[in-house]
């Protein structure tokens, strides 16, 4: 398992690990930590913890897609694909520091059904914000009249990452 040293220094990354032929993604919050060649020390530290309004995407078949999730309370939950449109997808993608031309939603649960919360519902963005929670126009949080069969999904275009970022592919959900 190669697994490159960073330094991290308070800000939501994404943690790429490639064992083999396998390659793993963890989404999470890192404040002053440094990871090193250890993979538990990776999970001990960071699994589980996310910040506000940060986003993931989970049951993914390729690290620029997937099932969308929303920090809320500490906790990670799904979106409901409620009035969602492209330019939902847009700011998904720009936030998570994707690319955005071409960004497209996908509804009914394509990326599969999440559990837990349903944190929102009935989201609307113009497609040039920054932030979807903060930004975009939504119901409020945690209310909506959505079943998990409903979880929107996105699809961001093009490669992305950053120098020296580490990162892991297939996870089932936001903590693994």
């Amino acid at each position: 398992m190669n697994v490159a040293s960073v330094k991290l220094q308070e800000y939501i990354c994404n943690l790429f690990i490639i064992d083999n032929d396998n390659i793993y993604t963890l989404n999470c919050y890192a404040s002053k930590l440094l990871l090193t060649n250890s993979i538990l020390m990776i999970l001990l530290q960071l699994v589980g913890q996310c910040s506000q309004d940060a986003l993931c995407l989970v049951n993914k078949v390729s690290y620029h897609e997937g099932r969308l999730e929303i920090c809320y309370g500490n906790s990670w939950g799904t979106v409901c694909d409620d009035g969602w449109s492209n330019a939902n997808a847009q700011v998904v993608c720009r936030q998570l520091g994707y690319p955005t031309t071409g960004a497209y939603y996908r509804g009914e649960a394509y990326f599969g059904q999440g559990t837990g919360s349903i944190v929102l519902d009935d989201v609307s963005c113009v497609g040039n914000e920054t932030s979807l929670y903060q930004q975009c126009s939504h119901g409020s949080p945690l209310s909506h009249n959505c079943t998990h069969s409903e979880d929107v999904g996105v699809v961001c275009p093009g490669a992305h990452c950053i120098d020296g970022a580490i990162c892991l592919v297939g996870e089932s959900n936001s903590s693994e």
